[in-house]
């Protein structure tokens, strides 16, 4: 189909009496990029956007970026991505670049324009402080930053729930089944926080780094996408980073979000380069759960996570000890099977997703041995047999069912047993013999 043509059918049927949804818009621009008709994808989804109202505009964005990608506009989709990141974002190249040229009057001024454009009343002066804190450690000048004027949350001790899953693993079904009850609260998003290239996992490699200039650089990276989600995006990867980030910045809670990203920021940059790993290994748990339960409603109830460290990052839940992770695993080839089928992202090479689920599963293997806080939870033991997940509430002491829930059984039971469908036999053989230990007989 040439452009012109995808185009004209779209505008025919806004006019005409086919409905046009966001769905069948995005159901339509992946169907060109897949045919590799991106011209025509490129084309629908620019005039897409020009009808959409805000709230609809950012899936519309990241399926533009991908579209763009795919057509070898680079430039375009880096400026779209970071449009998609937040108001205010496609200025935030500007800080960073000028901070990095020493100017930082230019770079504060910019900040907190755009600052402008996200939040305000208290919460400003809080992030300015956080700037003029990683400023001042960029050139080694440790001063004190003036007090946010209030208190961060002291310690925490009441848990968190976290599902980790392997890429279409089945943790959904396990996420939405403990979020039926009461006395857990669901905080939505696969955050960037803690496993992101930018998040803790990545500073804590720069602080692990002989390279005396890596801690510096990576620590602006972190406050920047993980933190305050200000920043130009190259990839999507960096937009979910920010778009996450942004969530929490935008918050009805968004006051004790930025003091609690300010006190850690004391914490780090008044660690010498020796103390740095030990510091930022002592401040995650606490970290890490205040800032889930400044998304909570109830502060009683335990904060249940999605995702936020997927089972090839779970070393990282040794630092956290007062956490309850729940890896889900699956049978490869209903995992290849949905990944193929429903994951825009997947690039669909057998012997790859091979060497990477065997390579998660031993992640897994020596996780769970040194981890007493790391539960492995089968998918299709899990939605198939109520006496384990039975078990499992009552071993967590949740007894009280919300009067609505997400997770349903059978809907979930569908989803075992789609490898028998796959047409490309050579694929599910090939999982079959290399996976064999991990193939269930459902």
């Amino acid at each position: 189909m040439k452009p012109v043509v995808a185009l004209k059918r779209y505008i025919d049927q806004r006019r005409g009496a086919d409905p046009v949804t966001l769905d069948s818009t995005l159901r339509a621009a992946r169907s060109l990029r897949n045919d590799g008709q991106t011209n025509a994808a490129v084309l629908l989804l620019r005039e897409a956007l020009v009808r959409c109202p805000g709230k609809h505009r950012v899936p519309l964005q990241v399926e533009l970026y991908r579209a763009l990608v795919a057509q070898g506009d680079l430039d375009g989709a880096r400026h779209i991505i970071t449009v998609a990141a937040g108001p205010g974002n496609s200025r935030a190249g500007r800080v960073w670049s000028a901070l990095d040229a020493g100017n930082r009057d230019v770079a504060r001024a910019e900040f907190e324009s755009i600052l402008g454009t996200i939040v305000s009343g208290r919460v400003v002066p809080i992030w300015l402080a956080s700037f003029d804190l990683l400023a001042d450690h960029l050139v080694g000048n440790l001063a004190a930053v003036p007090a946010s004027g209030t208190d961060a949350a002291p310690p925490r001790s009441g848990g968190v729930y976290a599902v980790s899953g392997m890429g279409w693993s089945g943790s959904g079904a396990v996420y939405d089944f403990l979020r039926g009850f009461h006395g857990v609260e669901a905080v939505t998003g696969e955050a960037r926080l803690i496993e992101g290239r930018h998040g803790f996992k990545g500073l804590l490699g720069a602080a692990e780094s002989p390279d005396p200039d890596a801690f510096g650089a990576a620590l602006v990276d972190f406050f920047r996408f993980s933190l305050v989600g200000v920043t130009p995006c190259r990839n999507y990867d960096e937009f979910r980073h920010v778009a996450n980030s942004r969530r929490f910045v935008e918050s009805r809670d968004g006051l004790e979000y930025a003091v609690e990203c300010q006190e850690l920021l004391r914490r780090v940059c008044g660690a010498s380069a020796g103390e740095r790993v030990v510091t930022l290994r002592a401040s995650l748990p606490d970290f890490a759960e205040s800032v889930a339960r400044s998304r909570l409603i109830d502060q009683s109830s335990v904060p249940l996570l999605d995702n936020v460290v997927h089972v090839p990052n779970l070393e990282l839940a040794r630092d956290l000890p007062a956490w309850t992770f729940f890896a889900t695993v699956r049978d490869p080839r209903d995992q290849f099977v949905d990944n193929v089928l429903n994951n825009p992202n997947f690039r669909r090479d057998v012997r790859r997703f091979v060497k990477r689920y065997r390579k998660m599963r031993g992640v897994l293997e020596e996780v769970v041995a040194t981890a007493p806080n790391v539960q492995v939870v089968q998918f299709e033991t899990f939605v198939r047999e109520a006496s384990v997940r039975a078990d499992l509430v009552n071993a967590l002491g949740l007894t009280k069912p919300r009067a609505t829930a997400s997770f349903d059984a059978s809907t979930s039971q569908r989803n075992i047993g789609l490898w028998k469908s796959h047409r490309v036999e050579s694929e599910i053989d090939l999982i079959t013999r290399e996976l064999s230990e991990h193939v269930c007989s459902y």
